[in-house]
């Protein structure tokens, strides 16, 4: 093995091994919850998310598939993103109280059972790999839900929605992976992030900052709704 070709191995195992330690962070957020600590559960998930985000480019860039043919980049990623964003969030509802009590077993194992026929949907992207169905970003939803305050009432039928929403073919944007306005994604991805972080951890947030927030998720709802309807 010439040294390009160990140099280009190694950048790659050092790319597997950044979406492994997803799971890293998804245990730590596990912890978290475990001990009611549900701004380090967030920041924990936050830190996945980002991993998640960036891991894919990477992964990509350096042709990670040709590289290291017998590491399935694809299966290592959702075994992740299925511990992060399923896993994890419904020990959330069933823990912390984001539903009526008596119903959060139940809400919980729903969510873990239609979110198993979303990793397994062979056709879970569109050719410009939208989302088709809703992509299981449960832990995205708590989030709302927590910096919102929501009632459980409130939080209870959103989850079934959500869950029914499943199945149909409505289509969600992917802000790094969508090629058209890409670039805009990215930086209207990153206000979210940026505002999220802060409604997190300062409570006495500023009313600009909480709007900027509402309206970076008003935009990725509206990219949604206009490829939904346009299909």
């Amino acid at each position: 093995m010439n040294l390009n070709n160990f140099s280009r191995k190694f950048v790659v195992y050092l790319i597997h091994t950044l979406t492994a330690s997803g799971v890293i962070a998804g245990f730590l957020a596990l912890l978290s919850v475990m001990s009611e600590n549900l701004v380090g559960a967030f920041l924990w998930l936050g830190l996945a998310f980002f991993i998640d985000g960036i891991d894919g480019p990477l992964a990509r860039k350096f042709h990670a598939e040709e590289v290291t043919p017998h590491i399935n980049g694809k299966v290592l990623d959702h075994i992740v993103d299925y511990f992060n964003y399923v896993i994890i969030p419904s020990f959330m509802i069933h823990q912390l109280g984001f539903v009526p009590k008596g119903t959060e077993l139940l809400m919980s194992i729903f969510i873990l059972l239609v979110s198993s026929f979303t990793f397994a949907n062979r056709n879970s992207k569109t050719q410009d790999n939208y989302f088709e169905g809703f992509p299981a970003v449960w832990n995205v939803v708590l989030f709302y839900f927590y910096i919102l305050e929501t009632p459980q009432n409130f939080n209870l039928i959103f989850l079934a929605i959500l869950c029914f929403l499943t199945f149909i073919p409505f289509k969600y944007v992917h802000p790094f992976r969508v090629e058209e306005g890409r670039s805009f994604n990215i930086i209207i991805i990153s206000v979210w992030i940026l505002t999220s972080l802060f409604l997190l951890l300062f409570e006495g947030y500023s009313i600009f900052i909480f709007w900027l927030w509402v309206v970076s998720s008003l935009y990725f709802l509206y990219l949604s709704f206009k490829r939904s309807i346009s299909s």
